[in-house]
């Protein structure tokens, strides 16, 4: 009876210092992160939801972005990233299981001075038994171990979902990017052809004495002014194509696409974004989940202060006979309980401990970033898009105040009342002004992009 009482106080103080030992995980309070510049109250978590392929319109886009979804290195490092945390996470499962084990054993020895006549040997012992141990959780370690995993599992899955927002992103803005360099490929080359005819015409001015040579080495100028930009455009699409080929697992090559005057992007947002919904990037989700790693990982150091009780118990046949070896007369078994408290160990639990609120540390100063990021990019994006907006106001009405321009010079022009310079110098200046118009373009699709990347669209 005493022994009874006396083993029901060591459990009662047991579920004590547990119920002590163990802290609840507090989520982080996304209301409390100022991280947004000029905030409203509105959101867009209805472009953010938005599904990459009712987005994006062309299908020629969706395709390739399919395809760098289905054979980017950097998604199958992450999908094996993932198998191994799930592996890990089986293996915690595991740990709070008893182990078992078979043993069959078959000794023969020779004591000094001894020997048998029939073998040789002074003894033989033949066994078949099955022998278990079970360390009993009192402290939390394995169920803390089990939910680290568990979290470094999350983790590595809105790490996956993070590599494809990048992915779509950058496929789209590639894409993009190619569709305004062929229309500014387009308008160099309409460009040539025409400064190539003038050139002809003034040669022929030229002869019969209406424009001097400077008027020809000037229009010659501005051919080759326009016949420059070619190469550089040209050069550019290779490396743009052979960067989008590398992003989708191809050798480089041609990149098929359409025209960017046809393009139409499907977007519904509000200008704000609440703190909350930064919340749902995946890379903040991974931060937050590593940030759970991280504390657990800091119970399971706290544990090793704490004795650890392990049950172990074996069961079986033993005989010096192999014959008589699974007779009931050799059946044997044996239950013991240990416990083992740490006293002296060259200071390494302490130093774990330590070691593990470090790296809880700077899990949470990697989720404060992560946060902060996130709202420096939707920032950014959000006011890239509004500029964007209204820099292709002033660039058609440029593009339009200089066509009017050209068309007048060069009817001037035929009235003596301007010499040809003023007209190529207008001309040079309008093609200019069109290539900017595409750029201005091309920088509110991107932005738009940057916008729905930031928002953590496109992994759902």
């Amino acid at each position: 009876m005493k022994i009874n009482k006396i083993i029901g106080y060591i459990a009662l103080a047991a579920f004590l210092q547990a119920c002590n030992l163990s802290k609840d995980y507090d989520m982080p309070n996304y209301q409390d992160l100022e991280v947004i510049r000029e905030n409203t109250s509105s959101d867009s978590s209805s472009f953010a939801d938005v599904k990459w392929d009712e987005l994006y319109q062309d299908t020629q886009l969706n395709a390739l972005i399919q395809e760098a979804l289905d054979s980017n290195l950097d998604i199958n490092v992450a999908l094996a990233n993932i198998k191994s945390a799930e592996a890990m996470l089986l293996q915690q499962k595991g740990a709070q299981l008893p182990n078992a084990s078979l043993n069959v054993t078959a000794t023969q020895s020779k004591l000094a001075n001894t020997i048998s006549p029939a073998t040789g040997f002074a003894q033989q012992q033949y066994s078949a038994y099955l022998s278990a141990s079970w360390e009993i959780d009192i402290w939390g370690k394995f169920r803390a171990a089990k939910r680290s995993a568990l979290a470094d599992l999350f983790a590595n899955q809105n790490f996956l979902n993070a590599v494809k927002t990048r992915i779509i992103a950058n496929v789209s803005g590639s894409y993009y990017q190619l569709m305004a360099y062929d229309a500014q490929l387009a308008l160099s080359q309409a460009t040539v052809e025409k400064r190539a005819a003038y050139v002809a015409t003034l040669k022929d001015l030229k002869q019969a004495s209406l424009v001097t040579e400077a008027d020809v080495q000037q229009a010659e100028a501005n051919l080759a002014a326009a016949k420059l930009i070619i190469p550089q455009i040209k050069q550019a699409i290779r490396s743009t194509e052979n960067a989008l080929s590398v992003l989708l697992m191809r050798t480089p090559g041609k990149i098929e696409r359409g025209v960017l005057t046809e393009q139409a992007l499907s977007y519904d947002f509000n200008q704000g974004v609440s703190a909350l919904l930064l919340g749902n990037r995946p890379d903040v989700m991974q931060a937050e989940w590593q940030l759970r790693s991280a504390f657990e990982q800091v119970h399971v150091a706290r544990t090793q202060f704490y004795p650890s009780v392990t049950l172990t118990g074996r069961g079986g046949f033993v005989s010096n006979d192999p014959a008589a070896l699974f007779d009931p007369t050799s059946f044997f078994a044996n239950l013991a309980g240990g416990l083992v408290q740490p006293i002296f160990n060259k200071r390494l639990n302490r130093a774990n401990l330590e070691r593990q609120k470090a790296a809880q540390d700077i899990a949470l100063y990697n989720y404060k970033y992560a946060f902060l990021n996130a709202g420096r990019e939707v920032s950014d994006a959000l006011f890239n898009f509004e500029m964007a907006t209204e820099k292709i106001a002033h660039a058609q009405k440029q593009t339009e105040a200089l066509q009017t321009a050209v068309s007048m010079n060069e009817e001037l022009l035929t009235y003596g009342k301007v010499n040809y310079t003023v007209v190529l110098t207008s001309e040079q200046q309008y093609l200019n002004a069109q290539l900017s118009a595409i750029d201005v373009q091309l920088e509110k699709y991107l932005s738009l992009i940057e916008v729905y990347r930031s928002l953590g669209g496109g992994w759902k």
